[in-house]
């Protein structure tokens, strides 16, 4: 049986971000995208790619060119997780009010990665390593694949 918070929006009711009313059209465009089922799927395939370059990353030493290769690939792929977030922001706001996008438990998850993405790209005197090791926690995204193929 689908999960019933999926299909209604309980966001509708809310401004999302305090600027986009449910007739917005950047609001009805951002609906629309991240509710495509294409744009999950591709999503999906986006995780599932990176976790098999970090999994090839976290085998490889620091200093190996490959290594350093797949590192840069990094930010393409933080930046498409960062436009994701924005859109279901925009789609269905941040957090104060039901259906938001941080009351989700996967959004949650993408948004805890997103922030270690961020911060490793940021020299905070964090070892390098921790913040490798956090984005293991990727891995659990592709349990959104389970339960999407588990729903069709």
């Amino acid at each position: 049986m689908p999960d019933s918070s999926e299909d209604q929006d309980l966001s509708a009711p809310y401004t999302a971000l305090f600027l986009f009313k449910e007739d917005n059209v950047i609001r009805k465009k951002a609906k629309a995208i991240v509710t495509w089922t294409p744009f999950e799927y591709i999503i999906l395939l986006v995780i599932v790619v990176n976790c098999i370059i970090l999994g090839f990353g976290l085998y490889l030493p620091e200093d190996n060119e490959t290594a350093q290769i797949l590192e840069k690939t990094e930010i393409y792929f933080l930046i498409i997780f960062i436009v994701e977030m924005i859109l279901k922001c925009i789609a269905y706001g941040f957090a104060f009010h039901p259906g938001s996008y941080i009351r989700n438990p996967w959004n949650i998850i993408d948004f805890f990665v997103i922030c270690i993405g961020i911060i490793s790209f940021f020299p905070l005197g964090i070892d390098l390593a921790i913040l490798r090791m956090l984005r293991v926690v990727r891995l659990l995204r592709l349990l959104r694949l389970i339960k999407l193929l588990r729903s069709k």
